[in-house]
C-alpha cells in the first residue's frame, strides 16, 4: 500500500499547487528503487522472507513521511479548507480529518502503526483536494453534478476517519503491557481502516473520472494506474506484516519476555507474572493509582469492548474539537488594518510579504529583516515604531479640539491618552480610523518598556529560542480579538497577563478554601467519596502552581482600572473554554484533550482559567454533595482530569528544562521567572512549605456563611444525576424467598426455577460464580434459556443454549454508560441435571452465538462447577477434614442435620443460635465485600484497599453459596452503603507506628504540635492504638506520653483547616482551664448543669472531651467517645435521611428540618473536632527530656545508695547489740561453779 508513494505524493502536490516535490522528506532514491525491485519479485515468489523484507522497505520509505507529517498535513489542511469553500458538502469530511489529524500531532508520544493509518488517511483527503480545480456545480459526463455524486461518500468517510480516530485513541491511551497483549488484534482492527480508505480512494478515482476537467482527467489517470499496481498490495506487501515492523523496540522485548514465560495466558492466571511483568515493563502509568487486578481485568476483555468503553468519552471530544474549528472558521475574516496575503501565493518572494499585520509588514520591511530576527530588538522597535506614529498623528491633526469627559472609562469608549490625561478624547469625525487606534492606545506605550520585556518576550517566541519568525509573529497577530490593535495585544502581554493571573489566583485560593469548608459538610452517604477525593495527590498541582505565581506578585493587590481594559479578553476566552469543558463534561482523558482545550501555543497562556474551571466545578459538586448522594465518577473523573493535566504541566516542565540545557540555563533560576514561576514548585515541590504562599495564603480560611455565594447552577453540576442512596430491604417482601424449602431433597429432581451455586477456580484460587437461575431441562426444544443471578459484583444476566449434555452460557454484568462486562461459561451437565461442570473465559462475543467454541485452550481462564442445591446443602455441609475421618457417620449426621434445618425453618421455629449466626456470616460478608469492592478499582484512584487473600476470596464464596439471592441483594447494598460512609485520612499517617491513610480516627497530640509563624502547623498525628502508649516522635525532641491532651478528627480534613481548628483547640483548653482545675474525680455536682454529658446527660469526671464545632461547646466523656467509636456506623443523624430506606423514612415522626444554612450546626454529631482536656495534676505536669531523665535517674541511685548504706550501718549495729543481750542472757543461766564455755 505505501510502496508507490512517491508517484502519489508528486502528483498531488503539482495539483495542490504548492510546488513541492514530495513531502516525504530526503528519502534516498537507491533505498526507495529498492522497495519497486522487491514488489514483482514478491508476486512472483511470494514467500514470507520477501514479504518481511518489502515490509522493512517500506518503514524506511514511510519514516520520511512520518517525520514530515505535521508540516504536510497543515499544507493540506489549508488546501482543504479551500475546497470546502467552494464545495461545502465535503465539509463533514474536512471537520473529520482535521480533528483526528490534531488528536494525533498533539499526543506526546505517537505509535508509528497509527501514524502510518494517518498518512494513508492523508493521502484518501489528498484526493478530495483535487475538488479545489472544480466548479462548485461542475456536472460530468453522466450529468451527475459533483455534489450528488460525493455527498453520500463524504458522509461514508467522515464516519470511517470518525472510527479510526476512535480506535487510534483509545489503543494510545492503554499501557504499553495493554498494547503489547493485543497487538494483533490492534493490528487487524487498523487494518480495516486501511482497507476502507483504499475501497474509498477506488471509489474517488472512478467518480473523479467522469468529469471533463483535462487536467483532473490526467490526474486521476495517473493515480488510477498507481492505484492498480496498489490494489495488489495486500499480496505484496501484507499490512500486517508492516505495522509489525512499525513496533516499537520496548513492544519487541516485552513482547519476547511474555513468550518466554508462557504466552500471555501464562501471566492471566498468574498475579506473581504479572506483578513480575510491571515492574519490568517500568512504565509510568497516567494513572498513578492503577492496581495488577484492574490491569488484569481490562487484558481480558476484547478490544471491541475496549473501544466501546472509550466511545462516550470520544465522540464528546470530537464534538468538542469540531465545535472548535467551525468557531474558528467562522472567526476567519479580515482583521481592521490587516494585510489579507493569499496563504497559497507563491509570487512574492520577500519575507515580510508573508506578515499579515499592516504594521509588521511596514516595519518589517523598513528595517529589512529576513526571515527572523531577535526578540528584544523586535519589541522595541515595535515600541519606537507605535511611539513615533503617534507622534505624526497629534502633529497632523494639532487643531483637533480635544473633548473633555468625566465618569469611568468603559470597554466600549475611547481609552485616554495617559494617566496625565485621563480625561480627554477626540471626536470620531474628525480624524481617520488609524489616527483613532493610536490615540486610543496611547496609553499602551508605556508598558512596552525594558522592565516589562521579558512576558512579552515569551508571548512572542513560543519556542524559547530567542529569535522570533514570521510564522510566531503571525500566530501572535491572529490570536488577538478582533477589536484590539497591535499596541493593545502587546500591552496585554506585557502587564495584562500577568494581572489575570492575580486574577485568577485570587479566584482559585477563594475557591479551595471554599471546598475545604464544604468537604466537611457533605453528606453521610459521600463522605468516602469525598474523603479521598480532598486526599488525592493530583489536586498538589494546583497549590504548586498557586504557590510559583504568588511568589513573582510584586503587589497584594489587583489594579481594578487597569485590568478592565483587558478584562473583557478574559472573560471571553474563560467563556470558550467553559463551553469546550461542558461538552466533554469536564472529563480530560489524555493529553491531547488538554491541549485541545487549552488551545494552540504555550500551554501556560490558559492554564490558569483551566485550573479555576476545574476548581470551580469541583466546588459545585462539593456543594452539590450536601444536598443528594453522588455518583462516585463525578468526582473520580474530576481527580482523573486533574491528573492528566499534571501530566500535561510535567512534559511541558520536561520541554523547559531540555531547553535550559540547551542554552546553558540554571534550571532553577529560570523557573523561578519563567511564566511567571508557574512551574517552579512543580518542579521544585519540597520547597513549598517554603514558599509565601503556604506561609501567608494557604492556611486562608473562610467563615462558613461565604460558602454559600453563588459558583454556577449546582443543580447543573451532576453529569450522572445523583444516587437513590438506600439499603435494599424490598428484597425481603417476598417472604417465600427467606423461608421456602423445596418439596423434595438435594437428592431428588429439583423444579426449573431451582437456584443453582457454586465457584469457579482462576490460578488455584476459588471465587464465587454466585446465585444463578439458570430454567435448563431436558425438553426445552431449541435448548435456548435465560436466566438472572446475583453475586458480590452486583446483578447479571444468563444467556445460553444446551445441546444434549453440552452447555454453554454467557454471564453479563451491566455496567455504566451503557456498557457491559461479559464472562463465556462452557461445560457438560449430568444426567441428574443438578451440576455443571466446564471452563471459562473472557472473550468478544455475540451473545446469541452458541454455534461454536469461545473458549479455546489457549483463552481458558480456569475451571467452575455449579451445583443446583438450596442454601441449606451448603450451611450443614460437613468440611473436608470430616469427611476423610468417618465419611459413612458424616454424611448421615449431614443427612439428619439439613433435615431438622429444613422442618424448623419451613415452621419458623428456629432457636436464637440461627439468627446468632446469620449475623456473624453478614457481618463477615459485608466485611469482605466492602475490602472486594475497594480492590477490585470500583472507587478508581481513590481507593486504599486491603487486598484479599486467597483464604479470604475462597470465605467468601462459601459465604455466597449459603445466602438467598434476597440476602445477596441486602448485604450488597449494606456494603456498599457503609463503604461510601468509611472515613480515610489519605494525607496523613500515624507518626508512631507509620501506618498510612488512617481510617475512622485522627488523634493530633497537641502537647507535641506546633504552630508556626505565618498560618503553618506541625502536627503529630497517632492512631487509636498508639495514642494510649508512650512514644518518641521526631519533633523537637519531644515525647508523647497518653497525658497529653488531644484533637480528635473524625473526617477527613485538608490540610489548610487543620492551623485553625489546633488553635481552636488551643483557645478551648485556655478557656478551660479555671474550670478544669476545679474539677475532682468525684464529679461535676457543685459546678453546675452545663457541665454535664451531651449524650448520656451525666456529671462528667476527667479527662472529657470538648466540642468545638457546636456553638455551644458541648461536652462528652469519655464512656460516650468510646462507643461513638465502636458503633459509628450506626450512627445516624436526624438531618440526613439520605442514607435510610423509604419505609423507614415514613416510620420516622416528621419534625422540623434543620435549616440548611450551612454556617450552623443544629446538633452535635459524632464526628464534631473534639478535644480531650486532661486532669490538672497530669497535664500541668512538663514531660522532662531524655537528658533530664537520665540525670534523674542518676541521682536517685545515688540517692538508693546512701539509704542501703545507712540501712547497712544501722543493720550492724543492731546485730551487735543484739549479740551482746544474748552474751548476758547466757551468763546470768550459767549456775555457781560452772565452769563450761559458750562455743560460738
Amino acid at each position: 500500500m505505501f510502496g508507490h508513494r512517491r508517484v502519489f505524493i508528486s502528483k498531488d502536490a503539482d495539483l495542490l499547487g504548492t510546488g513541492q516535490h514530495s513531502s516525504s522528506g530526503p528519502v534516498s532514491s537507491q533505498a526507495t528503487g529498492d522497495v519497486y525491485e522487491k514488489i514483482p519479485n514478491a508476486s512472483e515468489n511470494p514467500s514470507i522472507a520477501i514479504f518481511s523484507d518489502v515490509a522493512s522497505a517500506s518503514t524506511s520509505l514511510l519514516q520520511g513521511e512520518m517525520d514530515n507529517f505535521e508540516a504536510s498535513c497543515q499544507i493540506l489542511m489549508n488546501t482543504l479548507d479551500a475546497v470546502a469553500k467552494i464545495h461545502p458538502f465535503v465539509t463533514i469530511a474536512v471537520l473529520a480529518f482535521k480533528t483526528a489529524v490534531t488528536f494525533e500531532i498533539t499526543r506526546r508520544a505517537n505509535d508509528k502503526r497509527i501514524l502510518a493509518l494517518h498518512i494513508d488517511m492523508k493521502d484518501l483527503m489528498s484526493i478530495i483536494a483535487m475538488l479545489q480545480q472544480l466548479a462548485e456545480n461542475d456536472l460530468g459526463s453522466d450529468g451527475v453534478s459533483i455534489k450528488d455524486r460525493l455527498g453520500n461518500r463524504m458522509e461514508s468517510i467522515a464516519k470511517n476517519i470518525e472510527q479510526c480516530a476512535a480506535t487510534c485513541d483509545t489503543m494510545q491511551k492503554k499501557r504499553l503491557i495493554v498494547k503489547v497483549f493485543k497487538s494483533i488484534s490492534w493490528e487487524t482492527k487498523l487494518k480495516t481502516f486501511s482497507d476502507a480508505f483504499a475501497a474509498h480512494r477506488d471509489g474517488l478515482h472512478r467518480e473523479l473520472a467522469m468529469h471533463a476537467s483535462l487536467r483532473i482527467e490526467q490526474a486521476v489517470a495517473g493515480v488510477t494506474n498507481l492505484n492498480t499496481t496498489l490494489h495488489g498490495t495486500n499480496t505484496k506487501i501484507d499490512m500486517m506484516m508492516l505495522f509489525e515492523q512499525l513496533r516499537s523496540p520496548e513492544e519487541r522485548e516485552l513482547w519476547k519476555f511474555i513468550q518466554g514465560k508462557g504466552g500471555p495466558e501464562a501471566f492471566l492466571n498468574d498475579d506473581a507474572l504479572m506483578d513480575e511483568l510491571v515492574k519490568k515493563n517500568k512504565e509510568e502509568s497516567s494513572d498513578p493509582f492503577s492496581k495488577t487486578h484492574a490491569l488484569q481485568m481490562e487484558l481480558k476483555m476484547g478490544v471491541n469492548e475496549l473501544i466501546k468503553e472509550n466511545d462516550s468519552l470520544f465522540d464528546r471530544k470530537f464534538q468538542a474539537h469540531q465545535v472548535i474549528l467551525i468557531e474558528e472558521m467562522e472567526s476567519a475574516m479580515t482583521r481592521l488594518g490587516d494585510r489579507i496575503i493569499g496563504a497559497l501565493r507563491t509570487n512574492e518572494v520577500q519575507a515580510y510579504q508573508r506578515l499579515t499585520d499592516t504594521n509588521l509588514y511596514e516595519l518589517w520591511k523598513e528595517m529589512g529583516w529576513k526571515g527572523g530576527v531577535d526578540a528584544r530588538s523586535l519589541v522595541m522597535s515595535l515600541r519606537e515604531y507605535f511611539a513615533e506614529h503617534y507622534d505624526s498623528v497629534l502633529y497632523d491633526n494639532a487643531d483637533v479640539s480635544p473633548q473633555t469627559t468625566s465618569g469611568p472609562v468603559s470597554p466600549g469608549r475611547l481609552f485616554p491618552l495617559s494617566p496625565l490625561s485621563a480625561s480627554t478624547q477626540y471626536p470620531l469625525h474628525s480624524v481617520d480610523p488609524m489616527s483613532i487606534t493610536l490615540r486610543q492606545d496611547r496609553w499602551a506605550l508605556q508598558y512596552i518598556s525594558i522592565p516589562r520585556i521579558r512576558p512579552l518576550l515569551e508571548a512572542f517566541d513560543d519556542d524559547s529560542s530567542s529569535f522570533v519568525t514570521i510564522r510566531e509573529m503571525n500566530t501572535f497577530t491572529q490570536a488577538r480579538p478582533q477589536n484590539w490593535s497591535l499596541p493593545h495585544w502587546m500591552a496585554y502581554w506585557a502587564v495584562g497577563f500577568q494581572m489575570s493571573l492575580r486574577y485568577y489566583y485570587d479566584r482559585i485560593l477563594a475557591l479551595l478554601s471554599k471546598m475545604a469548608v464544604v468537604s466537611e459538610k457533605v453528606l453521610d452517604s459521600n463522605r468516602a467519596l469525598v474523603d479521598r477525593f480532598m486526599g488525592c495527590a493530583p489536586l498538589r498541582v494546583i497549590e504548586a502552581v498557586l504557590a510559583g505565581i504568588r511568589s513573582s506578585h510584586e503587589n497584594d493587590y489587583l489594579d481594578e482600572e487597569l485590568f478592565a481594559r483587558f478584562k473583557c479578553h478574559v472573560d471571553s476566552e474563560e467563556a470558550k473554554m467553559e463551553k469546550t469543558l461542558q461538552i466533554l463534561k469536564y472529563c480530560l482523558d489524555a493529553p491531547n484533550t488538554v491541549a485541545m482545550v487549552l488551545g494552540s501555543g504555550r500551554p501556560e497562556k490558559r492554564l490558569l482559567p483551566l485550573l479555576y474551571l476545574m476548581t470551580n466545578m469541583c466546588f459545585r459538586i462539593l456543594k452539590a454533595g450536601c444536598k443528594v448522594t453522588l455518583h462516585r465518577k463525578e468526582l473520580i473523573d474530576l481527580a482523573n482530569s486533574i491528573c492528566t493535566i499534571q501530566s500535561a504541566v510535567s512534559s511541558r516542565l520536561s520541554a523547559v528544562k531540555a531547553m535550559c540545557k540547551l542554552q546553558n540555563l540554571d534550571v532553577k533560576t529560570h523557573l523561578s521567572s519563567f511564566a511567571f514561576g508557574m512551574y517552579y514548585y512543580v518542579e521544585f515541590y519540597e520547597e513549598f512549605m517554603e514558599s509565601i504562599y503556604y506561609k501567608n495564603d494557604y492556611h486562608y480560611a473562610l467563615q462558613d456563611n461565604d460558602v454559600n455565594e453563588e459558583q454556577g447552577n449546582d443543580d447543573q453540576a451532576s453529569f450522572y444525576g445523583p444516587l437513590a442512596d438506600e439499603v435494599d430491604l424490598e428484597t425481603y417482601d417476598v417472604v417465600k424467598e427467606v423461608y421456602h424449602i423445596a418439596g423434595n431433597l438435594p437428592t431428588g429432581y429439583l423444579p426449573n426455577d431451582a437456584l443453582w451455586r457454586g465457584s469457579y477456580t482462576s490460578a488455584g484460587v476459588r471465587f464465587s460464580i454466585g446465585v444463578l437461575s439458570l430454567p435448563v431441562s431436558a425438553d426445552s426444544g431449541d435448548g435456548r434459556f435465560y436466566g438472572s443471578g446475583f453475586d458480590t459484583l452486583g446483578e447479571f444476566e444468563i444467556v445460553g443454549q444446551r445441546t444434549g449434555n453440552e452447555i454453554a452460557f454467557n454471564k453479563k454484568y451491566a455496567l455504566t454508560e451503557g456498557l457491559t462486562s461479559k464472562w463465556r461459561f462452557e461445560g457438560s451437565i449430568n444426567t441428574d441435571i443438578d451440576r455443571i461442570e466446564g471452563v471459562f473465559g473472557h472473550g468478544d462475543f455475540l451473545d446469541d452465538d452458541f454455534q461454536h467454541t469461545h473458549v479455546p485452550s489457549g483463552s481458558v481462564l480456569g475451571t467452575f462447577q455449579v451445583d443446583r442445591r438450596p442454601a441449606y446443602y451448603f450451611l450443614c455441609q460437613p468440611s473436608k477434614e470430616e469427611y476423610r475421618s468417618n465419611r459413612s457417620r458424616v454424611l448421615w449426621r449431614f443427612a439428619i442435620t439439613a433435615i431438622i434445618y429444613a422442618i424448623r425453618v419451613q415452621a419458623r421455629d428456629v432457636p436464637w443460635v440461627f439468627f446468632e449466626q446469620r449475623r456473624d456470616r453478614r457481618r463477615r460478608f459485608i466485611e469482605l465485600s466492602v475490602r472486594l469492592d475497594e480492590e477490585a478499582g470500583n472507587w478508581g484512584p481513590l481507593a486504599l484497599p486491603e487486598p484479599l487473600s486467597s483464604q479470604d476470596y475462597e470465605e467468601l464464596a462459601d459465604l455466597q453459596k449459603t445466602c438467598s439471592v434476597s440476602d445477596l441483594r441486602f448485604y450488597r447494598s449494606l456494603a456498599n452503603s457503609l463503604l461510601r460512609r468509611q472515613v480515610i485520612h489519605l494525607d496523613n499517617f500515624c507518626d508512631s507506628c507509620h501506618r498510612e491513610g488512617l481510617r475512622m480516627t485522627r488523634l493530633v497530640c497537641l502537647d507535641c504540635s506546633v504552630l508556626n509563624e505565618g498560618g503553618s502547623v506541625d502536627t503529630v498525628d497517632l492512631c487509636a492504638e498508639c495514642v494510649q502508649a508512650e512514644s518518641t516522635i521526631a519533633l523537637d525532641g519531644k515525647v508523647h506520653v497518653p497525658s497529653h491532651s488531644l484533637l480528635q478528627i473524625r473526617k477527613s480534613t485538608p490540610n489548610r483547616r487543620v492551623y485553625s481548628l489546633v488553635s481552636d483547640g488551643f483557645k478551648v483548653l485556655s478557656d478551660f482551664s479555671s474550670i478544669s482545675s476545679s474539677l475532682s474525680s468525684e464529679g461535676l455536682e457543685h459546678v453546675g448543669d452545663s457541665h454535664v454529658c451531651w449524650r448520656c446527660k451525666q456529671p462528667v469526671t476527667q479527662p472529657f472531651w470538648i466540642c468545638i464545632s457546636c456553638q455551644d461547646s458541648a461536652i462528652i466523656c469519655e464512656s460516650c467517645n468510646r462507643k461513638d467509636e465502636a458503633n459509628w456506623l450506626s450512627l445516624f443523624s436526624s438531618w440526613d435521611k439520605s442514607r435510610l430506606p423509604s419505609n423507614l423514612k415514613r416510620s420516622i415522626d416528621p419534625k422540623p428540618e434543620p435549616s440548611e444554612n450551612m454556617d450552623k450546626t443544629p446538633r452535635h454529631h459524632w464526628s464534631h473536632y473534639l478535644v480531650l482536656c486532661q486532669p490538672v495534676s497530669y497535664a500541668a505536669a512538663p514531660v522532662p527530656s531524655l537528658e533530664e531523665r537520665v540525670g534523674n535517674l542518676e541521682q536517685k541511685l545515688f540517692e538508693l545508695e546512701d539509704v542501703v548504706r545507712t540501712r547497712d550501718e544501722a543493720m550492724v549495729e543492731r546485730l551487735q547489740r543484739i549479740e551482746r543481750m544474748l552474751g548476758t542472757i547466757v551468763s546470768m543461766m550459767k549456775k555457781p561453779g560452772d565452769t563450761t564455755t559458750i562455743v560460738r
